[in-house]
């Protein structure tokens, strides 16, 4: 595992300032039943990914609806299977290197999305190309269980990211 202040992170697109902490927010307001399923299973709160795929009403796109999917069969295979490891819902991803950080950012973000350097405690270490709902319905629950496992897995190509639970400081914009 990297040292925890030699990793980078990669920001929404240019405009979004990004504060120099990262923590666990409260959604809100939500139905009431969600509320209730939110405080139940993160009662401390959840990273932005969380709040944007698990707790926001979006009219999604495709892309996003898959990204959904992915965090909700990759949540349930964590909670039955891989109780003790944090949840994408309650972190923070990284990678170890600038490479690595143009590399998530091409396809996924805007050109000129920020990159920043942070510090935050590493709680796993997992390939992002297994966040994929895989060729076919087991696909993504093999999927899952690499991903909590730490492995590569059966896919071709190979993007550590690590986990970081918040509190992560970001230390400075690179990119």
């Amino acid at each position: 595992m990297p040292d925890s202040d030699d990793l980078y992170i990669v920001g929404a697109d240019a405009q979004a300032p990004l504060p120099e902490t990262l923590e666990l927010e409260h959604p809100g307001p939500l139905p009431e039943r969600a509320m209730r399923l939110l405080r139940d299973w993160f009662p401390d709160g959840v990273s932005r990914h969380g709040n944007y795929y698990f707790a926001q009403a979006l009219k999604m796109t495709p892309d996003q609806a898959s990204s959904l999917a992915v965090d909700l069969v990759f949540e349930t295979v964590r909670r039955y299977e891989f109780p003790r490891l944090p949840s994408r819902m309650q972190t923070i991803f990284a990678v170890d290197s600038l490479e690595d950080a143009e590399r998530f950012r091409v396809g996924r973000r805007p050109d000129d999305a920020p990159i920043f350097l942070v510090s935050g405690r590493v709680a796993h270490r997992a390939n992002m190309y297994l966040t994929g709902l895989g060729n076919y319905g087991a696909g993504a629950i093999i999927n899952a269980r690499d991903y909590w496992s730490g492995e590569q897995g059966e896919v071709p190509d190979l993007l550590w990211e690590y986990l970081l639970e918040p509190p992560v400081t970001v230390i400075e914009r690179v990119v």
